[in-house]
């Protein structure tokens, strides 16, 4: 073969290599017990919605998982197929007194209509080997109430995305206690809540408003991540402890603290240099490629390592349910999700982050989240 030749191959092989994406995976070769704990109507929502966008763009390229190679389009193949079993589940327990057989023929049915892969942590992960290999933790998404004008009552302004550099590289001491973004036309919403509720609505990057109309109309408007600032610093909870003021890092005790001690607001919120920027939209907040997540069903992983989104995953963990009392109760839970989030601290091969919803229940499961589980990931054959 010619010396061009010879560079033409090793170009193609080069190019053919980039466009295989390799997930840290391998196969289940046994069958894995599928059940769910969710009404099945969001599961088949989050699934039109990934269709949506895998319409939307082009599916070239391989992926790997385990062995086995796959052209990408069988994402949206395994989609598609889920979708049908869903259907057709969903309408087997509306019409039969047998829903045990209902779920039976749901097990069967995935078990042989998918390759069904584990994520293989790494050296320094909690779940390096073990059998619970991933660690999970959850999200959800602030509720507000809300106004389009500041008043006594609603105070708190959220911000969209600065047109500036230098203003979208402003510090949340700059933002929140310097007020440098203050009367420049960037308020989405001026909300009623504490400066913790924000700092809150940062971490989780997303909510929605319940606004307050001066005819007496209201309506719900939804927030979702625009840009941040690409500044760190070290969370709330955290410094607090290391001061000693608190010792329990749990919300409420962060929370409680702030409230008593108003104070060294700035001082606390000041180490904690990020500021999320937001847009209002008319769904749920959006995760990564504009997909709006569906409550208890969209999934946060490490895109950094699973360079595709879409893929059905199925979690077996536990979750925090919260008691008449107020404690919490670990429960075992199973159920499906689709990955279509990302997030800053959501690293590595088997780490994932649940999006919950809204409401005190999202909001406990997971503030209440930090466990290892099952994690499965399944690819149609």
């Amino acid at each position: 073969m010619s010396l061009l030749a010879l560079s033409i191959a090793a170009l193609l092989t080069g190019s053919a290599a980039a466009q295989l994406q390799t997930t840290p995976t391998r196969a289940v070769t046994t069958p894995v017990e599928f059940s769910d704990d969710m009404d099945l109507a969001n599961l088949e929502l989050a699934l039109d919605r990934q269709l949506e966008n895998f319409n939307a763009r082009p599916m070239t390229g391989r992926i790997r998982y385990g062995s086995k190679v796959y052209p990408r389009l069988i994402l949206k193949d395994s989609a598609s197929e889920m979708r049908r079993i869903v259907r057709e589940t969903r309408a087997c327990l509306s019409g039969s007194i047998d829903a045990l057989q209902c779920w039976s023929v749901f097990n069967a049915t995935i078990n042989s209509r998918f390759d069904i892969y584990t994520p293989i942590p790494g050296n320094n992960e909690p779940g390096h080997g073990q059998s619970d290999t991933t660690k999970f933790t959850a999200y959800y998404s602030l509720d507000f109430v809300g106004s389009r004008t500041p008043s006594a009552r609603f105070n708190m302004p959220i911000y969209t995305l600065p047109p500036t550099d230098a203003q979208r590289r402003l510090s949340r001491e700059a933002i929140d206690f310097d007020g440098q973004l203050e009367n420049k036309g960037l308020e989405l919403f001026w909300v009623e809540g504490s400066r913790f509720d924000l700092y809150s609505l940062h971490i989780e990057g997303g909510g929605r408003v319940h606004l307050q109309h001066e005819d007496g109309s209201e309506e719900f408007r939804y927030i979702s991540f625009a840009g941040k600032n690409d500044l760190g610093g070290e969370f709330i909870s955290r410094y607090m402890q290391r001061r000693g003021y608190i010792t329990d890092t749990a919300m409420s005790e962060q929370e409680r603290f702030l409230a008593q001690n108003p104070n060294l607001h700035r001082e606390i919120f000041s180490t904690y240099r990020a500021y999320i920027f937001f847009k209002e939209t008319d769904e749920e907040p959006h995760g990564v490629e504009n997909i709006p997540l569906t409550e208890g069903r969209s999934v946060a992983v490490d895109t950094g390592v699973y360079k595709h989104i879409g893929v059905i995953t199925f979690v077996q963990a536990k979750k925090a349910v919260q008691q008449q009392d107020g404690s919490s109760l670990q429960t075992p839970f199973s159920r499906f999700f689709v990955t279509q989030d990302t997030g800053g601290a959501i690293k590595g091969n088997a780490r994932c982050d649940l999006y919950m919803g809204f409401g005190r229940e999202a909001a406990h499961a997971a503030q209440n989240m930090m466990t290892q589980g099952k994690q499965y990931f399944l690819i149609k054959k």
